[in-house]
């Protein structure tokens, strides 16, 4: 998945002053620390936490989405 997000931040700025490149940037970077915190949460036997934070990683994932040229799949 990482990949594909590097891949993704590899074109041209969308906007003009990179703002938009880097709000995506920034919503690549909270999804990893999101997916570490979910998978912590699961190794150390918080299960609530863990649900948490997969359905935080799954609006920062949607949001992310939003963000790129997959502006078709947002609701």
């Amino acid at each position: 998945m990482s990949e594909t997000l590097d891949k993704t931040f590899d074109r041209p700025s969308s906007t003009p002053d990179g703002t938009g490149d880097r709000r995506a940037q920034d919503l690549a970077a909270l999804l990893h620390f999101s997916t570490y915190i979910a998978r912590e949460a699961a190794r150390l036997g918080l299960p609530v936490a863990a649900e948490r934070a997969r359905m935080i990683e799954q609006d920062l994932l949607r949001s992310l989405v939003c963000d790129t040229e997959l502006k078709d799949n947002c609701n």
